[in-house]
């Protein structure tokens, strides 16, 4: 009888033990279901074969829909996750038209922005609207949502929410200014902060032939960034003050950006083959090239590459060159790759939710050892690639981890202390910060790179694509006239008269430009 009784008491202490970090918690963090409740969900394999591939000999990662996320929405939600595997998108879509046609859709779906469209037209998707707001454990879907405030409306329709927005990773291909900090040396100069400063700089380095006599004066892989500074957000809709949205490439402000370009081009200090390729990333690489306008990420690839080349490079990566040096508005990827959406005659649309703050907690949490399993294992292996949710996260998940790597390294803190999410790329960071220059491009980008970008993300000045609907005449004209506008631009550049462009500013408005600038209007006077 005691014996029973010290067993009793051992198991009751186990439990009030076990509540503080596993599944127990996990009823009061997530609402896990008093049943199990099984949920059909369609999509494609989010995972990327190079990243993380399945072991059909590992329970833990045998398949998509064998593995230890499946596991864990068992444990954690008491939710079977039924998963429906789709080819590719084009095989998605055919699956959603055969559903709806025999009123035979899953209960929950990924969808891309055409096919959103269609099954809302079609009355078949549930309003989320208030099963996002009683759900009570929003933990990581309201960090979500303050990464990306806009996720409450890009998936409206009619006044409803009937999806819920894929928004990470947004905001790390903001461009930056990458310089040759020992060009910079050589010449006895600052890193500009002026686009005067920066053609100075320019010159100095051909001048020196610092990269030989091919050296490359500015390199960029988007002529229309160097737009910016002039007031153009490059493939943007920008409001006037009369609260109206203008198509930003159309704008009278692309002038003078052109102009100054087409000095440059003139001059040659940029690359004269510019519009026809990126073999600007093979001078950046070959060390051609020390002043690189590109996105952070450049950092772990061409500029890696010149790590690896020469042990004498050194880049750092700084702010944007302004007109004045003052900070401007300028493009970001902020751009929806597509929504969860929740089959109308679904019981339990606050499954999506649960789902998505679950696999948050996992790869975000503060507790390496409660997301070991989901993350990255011993063997390297990235668990986070194989969730159902993978990419249901923040929108500023790569400068998050760059906030993460950045105190880690400051405060000297243990990688088995790091956070899940960071704690693979803040190992080969410390390893740069040793010597080890193999890993000194990803040191500089999520360190110093997103140290540029998080206070312009900040200051609101990272503005991202149109994220409406895709309408008829956006299908049916939308790439041409962007093409042939982007083409009389280009020929400004390369000499011809800035008429030309006004002219393609005019001949993009008469060819179906007029139409979709009022849909866009139409849209986002919805929201309003």
């Amino acid at each position: 009888m005691k014996k029973r009784l010290s067993m009793v008491l051992v198991l009751i202490l186990a439990l009030a033990i076990f509540s503080g970090g596993g599944v127990a918690e996990g009823e009061d963090r997530f609402g896990k279901y008093d049943e199990l409740l099984e949920v059909t969900y369609l999509s494609i394999d989010f995972n990327a074969p190079t990243v993380a591939q399945y072991d059909d000999n590992n329970p833990a990662r045998r398949s998509p829909t064998e593995n230890a996320w499946i596991e864990g929405y068992r444990e954690y939600l008491n939710i079977d996750l039924q998963r429906i595997i789709a080819e590719d998108s084009t095989a998605l879509n055919a699956r959603l038209n055969t559903g709806m046609a025999s009123g035979d859709l899953p209960d929950i779906m990924f969808v891309d922005k055409s096919m959103f469209y269609v099954l809302a037209e079609n009355g078949v998707l549930q309003d989320l609207s208030d099963a996002y707001a009683n759900y009570e454990h929003k933990n990581f879907l309201n960090q979500i949502e303050e990464s990306y405030p806009d996720i409450m409306t890009v998936g409206q329709y009619d006044g409803e929410m009937l999806g819920y927005a894929k928004c990470g990773n947004m905001y790390n291909a903001t461009s930056v200014l990458w310089i040759r900090q020992d060009w910079l040396d050589e010449v006895g100069m600052e890193i500009p902060t002026t686009i005067d400063e920066m053609i100075e700089v320019a010159r100095a380095f051909v001048s020196a032939q610092l990269g030989g006599e091919n050296t490359v004066g500015i390199g960029f892989n988007e002529f229309k960034e160097l737009l910016a500074p002039y007031g153009v957000v490059r493939d943007t809709w920008t409001q006037q003050e009369d609260g109206t949205y203008v198509y930003a490439n159309t704008l009278d402000a692309a002038k003078e950006g052109l102009l100054m370009l087409q000095s440059l081009y003139a001059e040659g200090l940029i690359k004269s083959d510019f519009a026809v390729g990126t073999t600007i990333t093979e001078d950046v690489a070959n060390g051609t090239c020390g002043l690189y306008l590109a996105d952070v990420t450049r950092g772990v690839q061409e500029i890696q590459t010149n790590f690896n080349n020469d042990p004498d490079a050194v880049w750092v990566p700084a702010n944007f060159p302004t007109l004045d040096g003052e900070r401007v508005k300028q493009w970001t990827n902020a751009a929806v790759g597509g929504f969860y959406v929740v089959n109308a005659e679904f019981e339990h649309p606050e499954a999506l939710f649960k789902l998505i703050e679950f696999e948050n907690a996992m790869r975000f949490s503060v507790d390496p050892a409660e997301s070991e399993r989901f993350n990255v294992c011993e063997d390297g292996y990235q668990m986070w690639s194989i969730g159902a949710f993978r990419d249901a996260v923040r929108a500023d998940t790569d400068l998050y981890k760059g906030e993460l790597i950045a105190e880690g390294l400051e405060n000297d803190t243990p990688l088995e202390e790091m956070n899940a999410l960071a704690a693979s790329n803040y190992d080969l960071c410390m390893q740069a910060e040793n010597g080890n220059r193999e890993f000194l491009g990803r040191l500089v980008a999520f360190v110093q790179g997103y140290g540029v970008t998080i206070p312009l993300r900040e200051a609101g000045l990272l503005i991202g694509a149109y994220n409406g609907p895709i309408t008829e005449n956006m299908s049916l004209y939308e790439a041409t006239i962007n093409e042939a506008l982007n083409n009389a631009m280009i020929q400004v550049i390369m000499g011809a008269d800035i008429s030309v462009f006004e002219d393609g500013v005019a001949q993009w408005y008469a060819t179906g430009g007029q139409d979709i600038t009022d849909e866009v209007n139409e849209y986002y006077n919805s929201l309003v």
